[in-house]
């Protein structure tokens, strides 16, 4: 005999929470410190710095946020976390700043009686003296870094390097814009992938023996840049 299990009145109600939820929070608006993000990719707000939230909302009357807080990092935020922030002309503004010379990944959370499940969304707090920014070539293996030299054949006009731009626990950073400067060649501007990884190339031009040179990539952050910078000598 077949038995026929059909999902109850709660599972449906379950599943038509999270689907108009989605729905919801699929056409809001997000900015942080002015600049559209996406709800797929961490909120990067710079450690010890004021981050400017801002949600455009056009149904709702007011919204909170909340901080799960796993104990890896601390924040504070203005209005405070909890509270009910009326939104204005469809805005929900916020101030998030997390402590100085911190880094790591946390949750936070956008909720409000009008929507039936909350928006969990991943932020990663990111100081400068967590970033790491190095020179390395095709295998991955690190470069010499300044005051060693690295040697270019004469014979050789292009070698690839790649630069690599993560943090202290080396997890790459994507989507952070920058510069590659090369002598006798325009700079040359550039945005990181999810590897964090740059291939750029180094180049002879016709330079003579012992000629020295250096190239350097620049990833421009909030709170500053962060320079990879490598001396080249001809041989």
């Amino acid at each position: 005999m077949t038995i026929n299990i059909e999902a109850g009145s709660s599972a449906l109600d379950a599943s038509a929470k999270h689907r108009q939820s989605i729905e919801f929070w699929d056409k809001v608006e997000f900015r942080v410190n002015d600049e559209v993000v996406s709800l797929h990719d961490p909120f990067v707000l710079p450690a010890g710095k004021e981050n400017v939230v801002t949600i455009k909302v056009p149904d709702l009357a007011q919204l909170r946020l909340g901080f799960v807080g796993s104990g890896n990092i601390r924040l504070s935020a203005n209005p405070e976390f909890g509270s009910p922030i009326p939104l204005v002309n469809g805005i929900f503004r916020c101030t998030i700043t997390p402590d100085a010379d911190q880094s790591g990944r946390d949750l936070i959370v956008f909720y409000s009686a009008d929507v039936p499940l909350p928006l969990e969304v991943v932020i990663e707090v990111r100081s400068l003296s967590s970033v790491l920014f190095t020179f390395q070539d095709n295998s991955g293996q690190p470069l010499p870094v300044p005051p060693n030299i690295f040697e270019l054949p004469a014979g050789a006009t292009i070698k690839t390097m790649v630069a690599y731009l993560r943090n202290t626990e080396d997890e790459p950073l994507a989507n952070v814009s920058g510069t590659f400067y090369h002598a006798d060649r325009p700079p040359r501007a550039f945005k990181t992938g999810s590897s964090g990884r740059l291939h750029l190339a180094v180049q002879n031009y016709n330079y003579p023996e012992g000629h020295l040179f250096t190239v350097r990539a620049v990833a421009e952050f909030l709170e500053g840049d962060k320079v990879a910078e490598l001396h080249v000598k001809v041989l």
